[in-house]
């Protein structure tokens, strides 16, 4: 004889507790369901932030990339052509060096120049490298505003190495002394802000010219108001020497 609640047949709460889920259940499911859900929006919150971070040094990388073609051409290519004159000191600025800017004269890239030589000017100004830029011969004598190349910048310094007096190459500077005349070379070091993902290598680029076979190769002459067609100051005469040059005020280096 078998006893009728022996197997939970014929009790109706034991039918009834083996048919659900106890409260405990239920709310250990819930748990381990937002466990889930958790875990799965950070790993998705994680991989958000690795695909900004990874985009982010992408660009600073492409930035510091683009920015050092950009100078290394542009200083490769300096040409031996005044843009200002010092008529207390007899001389010609074909480039001025210091160690916050730069400034030399130069062929703008094909999609930004207009023709001619440009004046260009790289300068360190608070955290930024602004770079500023006129055509040489123009009646405006105003720059562009300035195209900001990079910013962020903690520090930074320009440097320059020329030929020595004994004809060897010489040390780095941070002021170049004679603006009559281009260096060698010229060298960026920049050090950026915490956060920026950049890194700068040294820029040392060298000069394309033969700084000694152009040193008098290009020379100022007349006063401002004899030739103010060019820049308001006076005008080029390539290989021209002041011996030959009637009427002409020459500055011999």
């Amino acid at each position: 004889m078998t006893l009728a609640g022996s197997n939970g047949r014929g009790n109706p709460a034991g039918r009834h507790r083996s048919a659900g889920f106890t409260l405990i259940e239920v709310m250990l499911a819930m748990i381990l369901v937002g466990l889930i859900i958790g875990i799965g929006v950070g790993g998705i919150r994680m991989s958000r932030k690795a695909a900004e971070t990874g985009e982010h040094r992408i660009e600073a990388i492409n930035a510091v990339r683009t920015t050092q073609e950009f100078l290394r051409k542009q200083l490769a290519r300096a040409l031996p052509l005044a843009f200002d004159v010092d008529r207390t000191e007899g001389r010609n600025h074909v480039f001025v060096g210091e160690d916050r800017e730069v400034t030399f004269v130069a062929p703008m890239p094909g999609y930004l120049s207009k023709g001619g030589p440009y004046v260009q000017r790289l300068a360190l100004e608070r955290d930024r490298l602004n770079f500023y830029h006129r055509m040489l011969i123009s009646e405006d004598d105003g720059e562009e505003e300035p195209v900001t190349l990079l910013d962020r910048i903690r520090r930074g310094r320009f440097e320059y190495r020329g030929i020595d007096e004994e004809g060897k190459l010489g040390d780095w500077e941070d002021d170049w002394e004679d603006p009559s005349r281009t260096p060698m070379m010229v060298r960026l070091s920049l050090e950026f802000q915490d956060g920026t993902y950049m890194r700068w290598p040294v820029l040392e680029v060298p000069l394309l010219i033969d700084v000694g076979g152009v040193n008098n190769a290009y020379r100022f002459f007349g006063p401002a108001e004899d030739n103010s067609g060019l820049m308001g100051e006076g005008q080029f005469v390539p290989g021209a020497s002041p011996a030959t040059s009637t009427g002409n005020r020459g500055v011999r280096r």
